[in-house]
């Protein structure tokens, strides 16, 4: 049988899975590794932590698993997009990872709009001008560390790092090159117009392999260090978020995977770019979809993100009942149920915006406030449905993953705010799937993503809307938009 190995690198760990040619997860390992904060509002890492999680987690899987070892057809990545890697000629850091969760950029992104509107870099790369992305980091040490911007021969992210690691060719994806805020999207190269901001040429950055073609076969460092033979290819990967749409089964026009965890991200497969409306400023809705150049040959993804959706039970946990299990606190959410007034604003932006309690009376319970978190980040996802809606995207399934499944009841929230069923699949890690439906498609084990998914992934569940509560969370959105323009 033919096996082919899937790699995660997050933000915080790193996840690899051995999968079979039947669609099976063999094994799996993960490594931790740490976030670093030298300074308020810093945030970075040490690329060689990834490294050596990767080598760590695969050597961990051929360990015990040494009969697929000859077997072995293909590795493909997913990511972390957007972390900044500075490198020397040698392809070695000259300066920390600069995390897609750091804001030392703010001013520098101000400075930028001088340059280039938010307008325009939306509707080059598909993304706003986020802080922690590539290009105001780079300009960011430009201008501020000189020395080490003197140093550096090549900039660029996670997945190209570990690419150049595995192959020798410093390569990247354009799920991940958009992150970098690099890419044109309407050519799919990179954009002339950033690069001449930069001061920089092309041959500074990794070049660009599509997601699904061959990078390379292993280099023999790599392959002594991983315990691989040399002639297993490394297929081009993605963005983590991507990855997750093919590891979840969003694999045709109109699929859409929601992720639930720290943040809520949605992910819809397309057929063409989609931007959000403008507005009468000039700048509209920017951001509020991403659109994007998918994995899936010949599609689009079109991606909207809550930052605070998990992060905001989290904080209640922390805040007020410190101690306390989730699965303790989802118990008291089952027991409340809908109508009893209390609404949750969640905090929408960055970490420096506000969100709200709204109508807190004596009578609520436990079990209120947490439920009154389930809905309010559900009304965000409905405010998303929307928007997709205005851009002329209809969305046929919905696919949700990450640790709210777990949940007795924000999935069927999720449903009846937004009306449609939600599919929950019985894969764990998404991303780490994808990747390996990536690395099997690649090197021919199966013929389309489309037969991958079929052997791959199955729906554990279907949570179908209650057409009563459709009704009633409609009049509560409609309350929930009223209020939440006034926090």
């Amino acid at each position: 049988m033919d096996y082919v190995i899937g790699i995660d690198v997050g933000t915080t760990n790193t996840k690899s899975i051995l999968l079979s040619g039947k669609g099976k997860i063999i094994d799996s390992k993960s490594v931790s590794y740490s976030l670093h904060y030298p300074a308020e509002g810093w945030v970075e890492q040490n690329p060689e932590d990834w490294w050596q999680a990767v080598v760590k987690t695969v050597r961990g899987l051929i360990a015990e698993n040494t009969k697929c070892l000859e077997s072995l057809r293909g590795i493909s990545l997913s990511s972390q997009g957007a972390t900044l890697v500075s490198l020397n000629e040698q392809y070695e850091p000259v300066y920390p990872g600069i995390s897609w969760m750091d804001t030392r950029a703010s001013e520098i992104s101000c400075e930028l709009e001088e340059e280039i509107s938010i307008r325009e870099i939306y509707e080059l790369t598909g993304w706003p001008l986020l802080n922690g992305f590539c290009f105001p980091n780079i300009y960011w040490l430009r201008k501020y560390k000189p020395d080490i911007f003197a140093e550096v021969r090549y900039f660029g992210s996670t997945i190209d790092f570990i690419n150049q690691k595995l192959t020798g060719r410093f390569a990247i994806d354009k799920t991940n090159l958009a992150m970098m805020l690099l890419i044109d999207l309407n050519t799919g190269d990179y954009s002339q117009r950033i690069l001449d901001i930069l001061g920089l040429t092309q041959d500074y950055f990794p070049e660009i392999i599509p997601s699904g073609l061959a990078i390379g076969p292993l280099g023999k460092k790599a392959a002594d260090e991983l315990g691989l033979p040399e002639t297993v290819p490394v297929i081009s990967g993605g963005h983590d978020q991507y990855c997750g749409n093919i590891g979840s089964g969003s694999i045709q026009t109109g699929d859409c995977t929601l992720s639930a965890g720290t943040a809520w991200v949605f992910n819809g497969v397309t057929d063409d770019l989609f931007y959000a409306p403008i507005g009468k400023s000039g700048q509209g809705m920017v951001g509020s979809v991403c659109p994007g150049i998918h994995i899936l040959p010949g599609r689009k993804g079109l991606m909207s993100v809550t930052p605070f959706g998990g992060n905001s039970l989290t904080w209640f946990r922390d805040v007020f009942q410190p101690g306390i299990s989730f699965q303790e606190l989802d118990g008291a959410a089952v027991t409340a149920e809908p109508g009893s007034g209390l609404s949750f604003i969640p905090i929408m932006g960055s970490a420096s915006g506000r969100g709200a309690f709204l109508n807190i009376s004596g009578s609520h319970t436990l079990g209120d406030f947490i439920r009154s978190i389930y809905e309010g980040v559900a009304f965000i996802n409905k405010k998303n449905f929307d928007v997709y809606g205005k851009a002329g995207v209809e969305i046929k399934k919905l696919i949700m993953i990450g640790g709210g499944v777990n949940s007795a009841v924000w999935p069927q929230i999720t449903a009846d705010v937004c009306g449609v069923p939600v599919q929950i699949p019985d894969v764990k890690e998404a991303p780490c799937l994808g990747a390996g439906i990536i690395a099997a498609v690649g090197c021919g084990i199966f013929s389309s993503y489309r037969t991958a998914a079929e052997k791959c992934i199955r729906i554990e569940k279907i949570i179908k809307p209650e057409m009563a509560r459709i009704q009633y969370y409609g009049r509560r959105y409609n309350q929930f938009i009223r209020e939440s323009g006034n926090v």
